[in-house]
């Protein structure tokens, strides 16, 4: 379908332009961070986890080890916190990851 072409282009097109990166991670975080103290706590980041995992967020139960996974691999100055120069690797992570999923997805609907 058009739809999964015009989102490969788009993802492919945030990673390759820094400045559009740039301004993608502050909308995600600004998003995140509801209390905009400029941190994302443990409740802020379970929602981004929720937000990320999409429809199966319903039906999957987000526990503190995911939560403190998470936290091991971004917080890298251990304060409780993730600033938004921390949550950076993790939007360019879930990018890349969704662009090879729907890169897959074209390859089986033969696009």
């Amino acid at each position: 379908t058009q739809s999964t072409g015009s989102i490969v282009d788009l993802l492919e097109n945030i990673l390759k332009n820094e400045e559009l990166f740039k301004s993608s991670v502050e909308l995600s975080f600004d998003e995140a961070d509801k209390d905009k103290n400029g941190n994302l706590d443990r409740s802020e980041v379970q929602e981004v986890i929720k937000g990320t995992l999409g429809e199966l967020s319903e039906k999957v139960q987000i526990t503190d080890e995911a939560i403190n996974k998470f936290y091991q691999k971004y917080d890298k100055d251990k304060n409780g916190k993730i600033s938004k120069q921390e949550f950076t690797p993790f939007v360019r992570e879930v990018l890349h990851e969704f662009l090879e999923r729907h890169k897959l997805l074209q390859k089986e609907l033969g696009e």
